[in-house]
Parts: C-alpha cells; sequence; structure tokens
C-alpha cells in the first residue's frame, strides 16, 4: 500500500537562505514546529536522528538515511521504522527560485508498506496538518528575521 502528503508554500527569501536555514538544526527549537530536534550530517549516504515533537512531552525518534542532496534544490531521506515493508517513510523537500527573493518550498512525504491502510485512516490528516503548521512558522520565522 502507498500513500503520500505534499505540501507547498512560498517564501519572501532567497532559495540559499531558505536551504540554509531549513538545515540549521540548532535553530530548529526558533521555528519547526514538527522536529524538536535533528542529528547527523547532511550528505549522501549519512544517517540522520530526528525527534519528533508529540503531544505526550517524549519525543518520537526516528533514523533515517540520507538518499540524495543537492544543496539549494532537493533533499531526499528515507526511513523504516521496524521492520521493513511494516511501514517506511520516504521524506522529500524541494527548493525552487520564483525570483531572487521568492522561493517556492515544496515538501513531499511517501508512506509505503503494510500498516499503510491504518495509517491513512487514522494519522493522515493529522500529518498534513502538522506540515502546513511546520511550513508556515518556517515562513514567518524566515520572512521576520
Amino acid at each position: 500500500m502507498f500513500s503520500a502528503i505534499y505540501t507547498n508554500i512560498e517564501i519572501d527569501a532567497s532559495v540559499e537562505k531558505c536551504w540554509n536555514a531549513f538545515f540549521d538544526f540548532s535553530q530548529y527549537p526558533k521555528w519547526n514546529t514538527l522536529v524538536g530536534q535533528a542529528r547527523g550530517k547532511l550528505g549522501t549516504g549519512q544517517r540522520l536522528q530526528l525527534y519528533l515533537k508529540t503531544s505526550s512531552k517524549l519525543p518520537v525518534i526516528y533514523s533515517t538515511q540520507v538518499k540524495n542532496i543537492q544543496t539549494n534544490v532537493e533533499f531526499r531521506c528515507l526511513s523504516v521504522r521496524g521492520f521493513p515493508l511494516i511501514i517506511d517513510w520516504e521524506y522529500v523537500i524541494q527548493f525552487e527560485s520564483i525570483s531572487k527573493s521568492r522561493t517556492l518550498l515544496r515538501q513531499w512525504i511517501y508512506f509505503s508498506g503494510l500498516l499503510v491502510p491504518f495509517f491513512v485512516v487514522f494519522r493522515k490528516k493529522q500529518f498534513s496538518e502538522e506540515f502546513i503548521k511546520m511550513n508556515a512558522a518556517f515562513k514567518h520565522f524566515l520572512e521576520t528575521k
């Protein structure tokens, strides 16, 4: 089974400024409403630890592997939760220049695996709302700096 979430937002900042801010993990507490902390190095094949914020105050920790990184253009990572094929996700973020000082930020998350039908019923709407909220917070962070 397969499911996807897609969001986008236009930001009044250059692609370079957006890219640098998005991957400055030390700034996540100031704007990232979904990932409270991230650790690791950016580079194809590298591993990142993502500490997702939850309502229980205990973070959910995901280990991801960077699949592709093209500076100022695209970042992709893959996470396997538990056993492969149960529920996996691939996260993609792209930065597209609209003008010198305006960027279109696109984010996708693709879910696959046996538990995806349950995810779609119970969590897809919540995840979509969280991504929209994170996009708005990122936009505000960059445009009010």
